[in-house]
């Protein structure tokens, strides 16, 4: 029961941000002058530096999938919803990012990332280079090369719930309490701006769900599920008046 995980603080819900696009500058644009100048005013290597819609928008045009690419602005603000929740801080969420070319990212509840996105861009350098942050001492957050399929077997959720457009309308209030009737749920959502998921994305969760009748920005989503289930569990009423 959810209510003992609660008490055990083993984390009520694993929420996955996926088919995120988190990448450093591929090698087949990395010579592009758009690409080197960034990477100059950087004092950087191009294929060290991530790739960016912001900075890289005339080579990325020449890669495939590119209107999914180079975004991890979505990715930074996501993080940040999910950090600064009420479950991350009574430590009851669990939380991965799962990018676009298949890797999956370990985040600990207790990271605390930067507000700035030139600093939380270093950082996911950083990580996409020596795979952990920090580099020495407990990991933060680890990357692993490891399909989504595989990683959602290792964990093994009672229920794999996907918020989609497509998916069956249901209102915040009503997919809480689906979430928390389930042992061990997992939520994932979309963690690029523009697109659709992938069929092997889809063909994984058993619920497709939508919580909105419009198109609404990933960490948006991800504030709007954590706060219904921090609500449907009473999280504040708790603080106010503990037992």
């Amino acid at each position: 029961m959810l209510s003992k995980l609660r008490k055990e603080k083993e984390g009520l819900l694993v929420l996955g941000i996926v088919e995120s696009p988190l990448e450093l500058v591929p090698s087949i644009i990395a010579q592009h002058s758009a690409v080197q100048a960034a990477a100059k005013a950087r004092r950087k290597k191009a294929e060290h530096t991530l790739l960016d819609e912001a900075l890289h928008s005339a080579a990325l045009k020449m890669l495939p999938d590119c209107e999914k690419r180079g975004r991890p602005d979505v990715l930074h603000r996501s993080l940040l919803t999910a950090l600064d929740s009420v479950l991350a801080r009574e430590n009851l969420l669990k939380l991965f990012v799962h990018t676009s070319d298949e890797a999956i990212i370990e985040v600990k509840p207790e990271t605390r990332l930067p507000r700035r996105f030139a600093r939380f861009t270093g950082l996911m350098e950083q990580l996409l280079l020596t795979k952990r942050v920090p580099p020495k001492g407990t990991a933060l957050m680890q990357l692993r090369r490891r399909k989504l399929a595989v990683h959602i077997q290792r964990l093994k959720p009672s229920c794999t719930f996907l918020l989609t457009e497509t998916g069956t309308p249901t209102p915040p209030t009503e997919l809480a309490k689906s979430i928390c009737s389930e042992d061990k749920p997992l939520v994932m959502i979309g963690g690029f701006a523009h697109g659709f998921f992938t069929s092997t994305t889809m063909q994984l969760a058993e619920r497709k769900v939508c919580v909105y009748p419009a198109p609404l920005p990933a960490s948006t989503v991800i504030g709007i599920v954590l706060h219904s289930v921090a609500n449907q569990l009473k999280l504040s009423e708790q603080r106010f008046n503990p037992v």
